[in-house]
């Protein structure tokens, strides 16, 4: 795995990248989790998920969650 970060210190954001990389022929199932810590505590939410609910599992390739009131300067995406 290896990690790439944006930051833009003119609009006051961070933009991570996690890369995982299979470098073999065969397919490989592994399971990643992330820890993060936005902040927002309660107020955070799930906003969207690619299947339009709001529930995130393995059947969304991606998720949304932030803080509804100020999504623009709190917002994660994960993409999977």
């Amino acid at each position: 795995m290896s990690r790439k970060a944006y930051v833009s210190q003119a609009d006051n954001f961070v933009r991570r990248l996690n890369i995982l990389e299979n470098p073999t022929g065969a397919d490989i199932t592994v399971t990643v989790g992330m820890d993060t810590d936005l902040g927002s505590d309660d107020s955070t939410s799930v906003i969207a998920t690619s299947s339009g609910d709001t529930t995130v599992d393995a059947l969304n390739p991606w998720s949304f969650s932030g803080r509804l009131n100020c999504m623009g300067e709190l917002a994660e995406i994960g993409f999977g």
